[in-house]
């Protein structure tokens, strides 16, 4: 009953506007690395869970810097990622400083903007092959995870820009020849 008057209570003070929802995903504050469900991050909440161990190198603690960087099957994804790019990706690949970095490149904003969601894209990408991996016991090749970021960062682009000189193929080369 105790549970059921103190949630009353918070219902009550709860005000609903009609402003517009806004939704932010914010990188500061140690935002996605303490709050992404990774092993150690689950264990360190007290979650029981068998392993913290990478799901997808079964080497390494399940960390956000070892999934998003130091993981080795990540870590093909970067060198595929930077070839493409014709860019040198700073080896720390933990989110804040990857778009430190992206920020201080001696790119045009448009360049910038498209490095910027390519490793957003990236990010995503890994985080759901990391899934695939740990919830459908289903395990992608790497290459074909480079083959999902240059797809949807190609159709992000495409869609987004009416005047798309670029086609599948051209943007395979290099897509920042296209800013």
């Amino acid at each position: 009953m105790t549970q059921f008057l103190e949630m009353q209570y918070l219902i009550n003070r709860f005000l609903l506007s009609d402003a517009n929802d806004q939704w932010v995903w914010s990188l500061q504050g140690g935002g996605v690395g303490n709050r992404l469900p990774t092993r150690t991050n689950l264990a360190t909440k007290g979650i029981d869970i068998p392993s913290t161990i990478c799901p997808l190198c079964n080497d390494g603690s399940e960390t956000v810097i070892h999934v998003f960087g130091e993981c080795a099957s990540v870590k093909k994804i970067w060198d595929l990622i930077e070839r493409w790019l014709n860019l040198k990706l700073p080896a720390l690949r933990f989110p804040t400083d990857l778009m430190e970095w992206v920020e201080n490149l001696a790119l045009s904003v448009p360049k910038k903007e498209m490095v910027g969601a390519i490793i957003y894209v990236a990010w995503w990408a890994i985080w759901k092959l990391r899934n695939d991996t740990v919830f459908l016991k289903r395990r992608m090749k790497d290459a074909l995870l480079f083959d999902e970021v240059t797809y949807f960062t190609f159709l992000w682009y495409s869609s987004r820009k009416s005047k798309c000189k670029a086609n599948r193929i051209e943007w395979l080369k290099n897509p920042l020849l296209f800013m």
